[in-house]
């Protein structure tokens, strides 16, 4: 199965990793809707077994995310070498420190 762009965008939101597959996964699961726009894809993805369905809470659709469409969310990924300001940045967002940017920066050398 070809994977539309909204349909790679709706794995890897529902790992909590950015639009280019990048990042942790800190969360497994997709709520939507029979009225919500992209709950077609995420049937498509349920069917291809990429996707499971959850639980049902009134119109609240839970779905998460199996292997496969763990891999299926990879896909793609290149992971460049970063610029040593990008890897200070991401350490700042790693650090989840509560300071802002700068003030953490004072403190980091």
């Amino acid at each position: 199965m070809t994977l539309s762009t909204e349909q790679i965008h709706i794995l890897r939101h529902s790992l909590g990793l950015d639009d280019n597959g990048h990042g942790n996964e800190y969360r497994n699961y997709y709520c939507t809707g029979p009225d919500c726009t992209g709950y077609n894809d995420l049937i498509n993805l349920a069917v291809a077994g990429l996707m499971e369905l959850g639980r049902i809470d009134g119109n609240n659709h839970f779905y998460f995310v199996t292997d496969a469409g763990k891999a299926e969310a990879r896909k793609g990924v290149v992971h460049k070498r970063l610029t040593r300001a990008q890897e200070r940045y991401r350490r700042f967002l790693d650090a989840d420190c509560g300071l802002p940017f700068g003030q953490w920066l004072k403190g980091a050398r």
